[in-house]
């Protein structure tokens, strides 16, 4: 059979030739106002660039003006600089002459200073060893002054306590006073000083108290702490006599004699340890009134005593 072949079919175009023209007006305008802008901005540049020359000549010539005006300036300060260094130069050399001048004097014043400074500490040092040396020496004098006061004192302390009187006379001052106060409180005592008797650190210890109306004496012995104690015989066993005497009539007493050793055991008569014993001897020695009557009261004075036989 015979072979078939396609046939191609023809493709026929429409042209619209009237939009074309419409198309073709349009480009033109705009190319023409694209040409016109191009235009302007084209004489736009050229009056820049003449702008641009114009004041790059003005720029150029101010620039150069300034310049010359920069560069006086330069010189004059150049000028003023090269004087003020001059001024600098003449006046630090006066400076340092003023200075070396000053420098001079105060030298010689710290040397005459120095001079009498050194004098003046030397003395001072003089002085200073001197008054050291003199409170050294007062030192050591009163050191040894006291030592010397101590030892006197205990050997006065045992002197008077092994060779001393036996008697111990004390005038109680105030005595009416005395009265007055234990008539208002019903109590009052007193002490009379420390004395030492055949050794013992011994006072009288007085009292005076209200009772049935009357104004009662009480006397006692009391031992206190002394240098001596430790060479003492203890238990205390000396008899004593206490009492008070007539301010007129010495043979005219009124006394109480105590004996210790026979009761040696009371705590009375021991060696006492830090505080003074408790007081021995009576609590009825008399009254106020039987001694103003009988005349022991004197002068606002009681003359009393203590007696230590051996």
């Amino acid at each position: 059979s015979a072979s078939t072949t396609p046939v191609p079919i023809p493709y026929y175009i429409n042209v619209n030739y009237d939009n074309l023209e419409i198309t073709s007006s349009e480009l033109k305008k705009e190319m023409f106002k694209i040409s016109e802008n191009l235009s302007c901005l084209q004489t736009s540049l050229n009056q820049w660039l003449e702008e641009v020359g114009t004041l790059e000549k003005t720029t150029h010539k101010e620039l150069k003006d300034a310049t010359l005006k920069i560069s006086d300036h330069l010189s004059g300060l150049s000028t003023c600089v090269e004087d003020s260094q001059e001024d600098a130069r003449e006046a630090a050399r006066n400076t340092k002459g003023q200075l070396e001048a000053q420098l001079s004097t105060l030298s010689k014043q710290l040397d005459r200073i120095e001079t009498q400074s050194f004098a003046a500490a030397n003395k001072e040092l003089k002085i200073a060893i001197k008054e050291t040396t003199k409170t050294h020496m007062a030192q050591e004098l009163r050191a040894q002054y006291e030592e010397l006061v101590n030892v006197t004192k205990s050997v006065s302390d045992c002197v008077l306590g092994f060779c001393a009187n036996k008697k111990f006379h004390w005038y109680l001052k105030g005595w009416e006073d005395l009265k007055k106060s234990a008539l208002e409180t019903g109590l009052k005592r007193t002490d009379s000083p420390f004395l030492y008797v055949c050794g013992y650190n011994v006072c009288l210890f007085i009292e005076l108290r209200k009772a049935e109306g009357q104004t009662i004496l009480a006397m006692f012995m009391r031992i206190h702490p002394g240098v001596n104690d430790s060479k003492l015989k203890w238990p205390f066993s000396k008899t004593f006599t206490l009492g008070v005497i007539h301010p007129k009539d010495k043979a005219k007493r009124k006394i109480c004699e105590a004996h210790p050793s026979e009761c040696s055991d009371k705590q009375y008569f021991q060696m006492p340890k830090q505080d003074s014993n408790l007081g021995f001897g009576t609590p009825t020695l008399s009254t106020a009134n039987e001694l103003e009557r009988e005349g022991f009261g004197m002068d606002d004075s009681l003359h009393c005593f203590l007696q230590v036989e051996t």
